[in-house]
């Protein structure tokens, strides 16, 4: 967003023409309305003359780091020093498992190949049963990360959760009042 001295600079129509963009954007995100947030700046950018400092050759070779650095950090403080559960649990064991399979399968195929002899049935197995098992640990993993992350905690969903029912009281009430745990429904 330009700066208000940037403004003043650039001739009336066109700085009440950024304003009302601006001020239809802010409209419109208040209304939580994302398409046309989205559409109130377009989906090209606009530099006029200035010139980019992006090199795409070099966020391909840091971001990738970057983002394992980041998956890690927030791994390492959310579920194993915030809150030890499920999630840990399924990442803990899913992780090792699916390495072991990987390492053990690999290295059996890489033997077979070279001594021409067919893996038995039984190292596939051992090889392939600890990646399935790991991948869905892993995949569990996941699905409770992203179950938690809309929440806050995992729950199912209540009859009263319409559209229509959670805006009935304000924000603040709504956050003051008890959502059911898993714990707390019979099965």
């Amino acid at each position: 967003m330009a700066s208000v001295s940037t403004l003043a600079g650039a001739p009336k129509n066109r700085r009440a023409a950024r304003l009302a963009i601006v001020e239809e954007h802010i409209r419109l995100e208040n209304a939580h309305d994302l398409e046309g947030v989205l559409r109130t700046f377009g989906n090209t950018a606009r530099y006029d003359d200035e010139v980019s400092s992006l090199r795409v050759s070099r966020v391909m070779l840091t971001f990738p780091g970057l983002l394992l650095r980041g998956l890690l950090r927030r791994f390492y403080w959310r579920y194993l020093i915030e809150d030890f559960g499920v999630v840990s649990i399924c990442v803990l064991l899913g992780f090792p498992l699916w390495l072991f399979g990987v390492t053990f399968g690999t290295y059996h195929w890489v033997q077979s190949a070279r001594t021409g002899a067919p893996a038995t049935a039984g190292t596939v197995f051992v090889a392939a049963l600890p990646i399935m098992l790991g991948f869905q640990l892993l995949l569990a993993a996941v699905l409770l990360d992203v179950l938690s992350s809309h929440t806050g905690k995992y729950r199912r969903p209540q009859a009263d959760d319409s559209e229509a029912a959670r805006h009935r009281t304000s924000r603040v009430a709504q956050s003051a009042q008890r959502r059911p745990e898993w714990s707390d429904v019979d099965t």
